[in-house]
Order: structure tokens, then sequence, then C-alpha cells
């Protein structure tokens, strides 16, 4: 009984940790669907994401950070193959989004998303964000896997 419960709870926060993460998140993928656009040569105007930044950059990283930890401590239960294809999905996630394309000064960077524009996406951070989104994605799928 005790051990459905505790399954059970995990599962919901890790679901939380992914929702408020893809929440966090919104700017990179965002910035992915209009290089994708622009790469097939449809010109995407990137205002609603621009405006959405200013809004969100404030508690971006915050957000990250605690959605990120809810996943590892949804899969604490579920072993630890999970948790270290999470944490280091986790770590791609927040190093694309905060550290690689970023502007230079630091600073500034570490107040919010300062140095992130969806409208010029360095294709190294976007690799990284969804190799990090991969890795989540696969740790959550190794743990709750039906045997």
């Amino acid at each position: 009984m005790f051990s459905q419960l505790r399954a059970r709870s995990s599962s919901w926060i890790s679901a939380v940790g992914v929702v408020i993460a893809a929440i966090s998140c919104t700017v990179m993928i965002a910035a992915t669907v209009i290089g994708l656009l622009g790469v097939i040569g449809i010109r995407a105007s990137a205002e609603f994401a621009d405006k959405f930044t200013q809004l969100l950059s404030p508690i971006a990283q915050p957000l990250l950070v605690v959605s990120l930890a809810l996943i590892v401590i949804g899969l604490i239960p579920r072993g630890r193959i999970p948790i270290a294809l999470a944490l280091s999905g986790g770590v791609l996630v927040y190093l694309s989004m905060f550290a690689v394309g970023s502007s230079s000064t630091g600073a500034a960077d570490m107040t919010g998303m300062a140095g992130m524009s969806t409208t010029a996406a360095d294709p190294v951070s976007l690799a990284m964000f969804w190799l990090g989104v991969a890795g989540i994605g696969s740790a959550l799928i190794i743990a709750y896997q039906h045997k």
C-alpha cells in the first residue's frame, strides 16, 4: 500500500516538474520552430516569443532549476539510470539556455535570459537543448515503462 502511494506520488512529482520545465523552456522551443521555418524559407515573426522572453526572463532560471529538481526527486525510487539520465539531460538544458550562446556579459546573464534572442538562435545551444530534452525523456521512459 505504502509503496504504491510512493510510486504514484513520485510519478506526479516528475510530471509537475516536466510541465514546469516546458513552461520555462518555451523560449528555446520557439527558437527551434522559428529556426526550422527559416531553413525551409518561411520568414517567421518572433514578436510573440520576444515578448514572452521579456515576461519570463526574471523567473526562467529559478523555474528551470526547480523543475529539474522535481524531475530528479520524482525519479529517486526508480533507480540510478533514470536519475543519471535526468541529471545529464538537465545539465545540458540548463547550459544551453543560460551558458552557451549567451552574451559575454556574465553578470548580466545571471539575472535572467539577457543574452538569449529567439530571432537568432545559436545552433550549438539548440542542439544541446534537444539532447538534454532527449536525455530527460529517456529517463522518464526508462523509469515509467510497464514491465
